[in-house]
């Protein structure tokens, strides 16, 4: 909760000193590094008795981000800083069917994040067009489903969940370019990279502490979110 009202205080004070807001939502397309959770389903592959394929492996997913905030003008270039709030999600699959049933393995993560963005902004040509460069830091929540699943004819299905979390810090330096329609509306392009600089390993939710390792290591595996980011931005910026 301190964090939380540290972050909320932030933004009161920049948004009290300029008259000129910003509400923002990006749609991502993101990729993901994803060696841990690549690795244990490698290692699911020898668990079967029988021969099993990758459906999905942590493929690239699309995901959203949303940031409210104040911009700080000077001539054609200008500071900005907010808020930020963003949401993604990947996942595998191993599995085998044949006429007597379906075994299935899952690995579904998903990725909350929350925190400050700031950054700065030039306009060019008349203002129809705007090149950016900003930093959001950000509180990663990141939960893990591993779920196994067996079905056979005439039986019961048999599952088996296992729930996970961990909690990271993240920068994702990015470069934005607007085209700006009017004083209010703006549409742009952004390219970027998500890096975690803490981040911690999983842990089971039941106790919080049990951690996941694979068979030959005893080192707990994480959420590996480190990726390319690439995304459609929509802007609507007012004065109040």
């Amino acid at each position: 909760m301190p964090r939380i009202l540290t972050l909320i205080s932030f933004f009161l004070i920049s948004v009290s000193v300029n008259g000129q807001y910003f509400v923002e939502a990006r749609v991502m397309y993101n990729t993901f590094n994803m060696q841990d959770m690549k690795a244990m389903q490698e290692e699911l592959f020898d668990e079967f008795p029988f021969e099993t394929k990758a459906t999905s492996s942590f493929d690239p997913y699309a995901g959203f981000q949303f940031s409210i905030g104040t911009i700080f003008e000077n001539t054609n270039s200008a500071w900005r800083t907010g808020l930020i709030f963003g949401y993604t999600s990947t996942g595998g699959r191993v599995g085998y069917s044949d006429y007597s049933g379906v075994v299935r393995g899952d690995q579904l993560l998903n990725l909350v994040s929350f925190g400050i963005v700031g950054g700065i902004e030039r306009t060019f040509n008349d203002t129809k067009w705007t090149v950016g460069f900003d930093i959001p830091l950000t509180y990663d929540l990141t939960n893990f489903t591993l779920k196994n699943e067996l079905v056979i004819d005439g039986y019961p299905p048999e599952i088996q969940q296992y729930e996970f979390k961990s909690e990271a810090i993240s920068v994702q330096p990015r470069i934005d370019v607007f085209r700006n329609f009017s004083n209010n509306i703006s549409v742009g392009l952004s390219a970027g990279y998500h890096l975690s600089i803490l981040n911690p390993d999983l842990v089971w939710k039941e106790d919080g502490q049990s951690t996941l390792t694979l068979q030959d290591s005893d080192e707990p595996l994480k959420a590996q979110w480190n990726g390319f980011r690439a995304g459609l931005i929509f802007r609507y910026s007012f004065t109040l």
